[in-house]
């Protein structure tokens, strides 16, 4: 990720470039009381040059499309990086001392974690699985779903979801209960 410290309205910001969402992309961190004003005056440069505003629906699909998940959603404090795929983002294994470092340390040495954060390609174009919606391999409850959303690009509803050990191998298929029914679906790969 690239940044620039930056003034709007002469009011200091910060501009993130990124393409985490497997687009090109721009964060704009304001002060909560200059958001509205930020905004306003980045819409009127940016409209005429091609600037398209991205709305939390949108914003979702491409998230979990990439894979990415959100604090308080996907992950809390409870999750250790090698359950959630982030190794190379989120651990340092040559830096000194952190709190964590010796579990962090562990797992890698010797183990493994009993749980993984998947992508799952969920075969409903309309019926959308609940946060917390269970994620099942034949009549044993191996996870659960963390975000949801219908895919244009697929055609098809997608979500996250925590399976056990074992169960995180892209192509494997297991079933979602959604509303009383149980859908069939795949584990795909995270970007």
């Amino acid at each position: 990720l690239e940044h620039s410290d930056i003034s709007i309205a002469g009011e200091p910001c910060r501009l993130i470039c990124n393409d985490v969402l497997g687009v090109a992309g721009f964060e704009l961190l304001v002060r909560a009381g200059q958001a509205s004003a930020a905004w306003q005056r980045v819409w009127q440069v940016g409209q005429p040059i091609g600037l398209r505003p991205m709305g939390e629906q949108a914003y979702q699909i491409l998230r979990i499309e990439a894979g990415l998940p959100v604090f308080g959603v996907d992950i809390d404090d409870s999750n250790l990086p090698q359950e959630v795929g982030r190794d190379p983002l989120a651990i340092s294994f040559t830096k000194g001392c952190y709190l964590g470092q010796e579990t962090i340390a562990r797992i890698d040495a010797l183990g493994h974690v009993n749980r993984h954060l998947v992508g799952l390609v969920v075969s409903s174009r309309s019926d959308l699985p609940a946060r917390g919606a269970v994620i099942s391999s034949g009549d044993k409850t191996i996870g659960h779903v963390t975000s949801a959303a219908f895919s244009p690009a697929l055609q098809s509803a997608i979500a996250l979801g925590y399976v056990r050990r074992g169960f995180q191998n892209p192509g494997t298929e297991l079933f979602v209960e959604s509303h009383g029914a149980r859908l069939r679906s795949v584990v795909h790969e995270l970007p």
